[in-house]
């Protein structure tokens, strides 16, 4: 609300839109783009008293199932005119991509051209039993080597219950990019793993106990053999309830 002065008839208004920053965010692996990858882009406030503007991250990003965000078009680009200026964080999903990468950039008023790179990082190697028999069709995923193993099945679990409401295949594609399965002589490769941090694979099949094989560090550009990684044959739980009572066993 502004009030005239007295004695005059008007006032001059002027309104002064803040700075805002135009992207184009390219996204590429191996140096060839990645069409249809995923974007969550997050703005990291510049202060913690600052406003959450779209959002503000924990040290650690989660890394959703079947993240809500922008795609990059066949050229493996996504623009936009009307972004804050400062720090952002974006997470890349692809299928190429088994682990979902982070990454993070300035804006500066104006025009800004943004490459998100990955080198091709892979671990690989062979599902087998006790007796170095292969399990085809395991499914084997990387994992950060400080999480419980058994956090994988709980996620992976509660994955296939769940997907976001008007969901499309290319969301079922991002859901399940975390797993590769094992092919008919168990051999597994997981592409797109991030480089630089301690990992392990994990390995789960049907009446066998979770595999784990040893952590390990890939660095950017190469490929390291975990040779195999034998998984034990579970045992039997056998429950016999009295006559007459019945109900859900926790």
């Amino acid at each position: 609300e502004t009030r005239v002065p007295k004695g005059r008839d008007k006032a001059t208004l002027t309104l002064t839109a803040p700075e805002t920053a135009g992207a184009r965010i390219s996204v590429t692996y191996g140096g060839e783009p990645l069409p249809g990858a995923c974007l969550v882009i997050y703005w990291v406030p510049s202060s913690p008293t600052s406003l959450p503007v779209p959002g503000s991250l924990d040290e650690r990003v989660p890394r959703d199932p079947t993240p809500d965000g922008q795609r990059t078009d066949g050229a493996g680009v996504w623009s936009s005119d009307a972004m804050l200026p400062g720090n952002w964080t974006a997470i890349v999903y692809h299928p190429q991509l088994r682990m979902p990468e982070v990454f993070s950039f300035t804006l500066e008023p104006g025009d800004n051209e943004i490459g998100l790179a990955r080198s091709p990082t892979a671990l690989e190697g062979r599902a087998v039993d006790a007796d170095g028999l292969p399990l085809p069709g395991a499914m084997v995923r990387a994992d950060f080597a400080n999480r419980s193993p058994l956090l994988a099945i709980h996620e992976r679990d509660h994955h296939r219950m769940t997907a976001r409401p008007g969901g499309n295949r290319e969301d079922l594609a991002l859901r399940d990019i975390r797993y590769g399965r094992a092919d008919a002589s168990g051999h597994f490769r997981l592409e797109g793993i991030e480089p630089g941090v301690e990992l392990r694979a994990l390995a789960m099949a049907p009446g066998f106990v979770l595999g784990a094989s040893e952590p390990t560090v890939v660095e950017a550009g190469t490929t390291i053999d975990l040779g195999e990684l034998r998984m034990q044959r579970a045992g039997r739980l056998q429950v016999q309830l009295p006559i007459g009572m019945d109900g859900d066993i926790d």
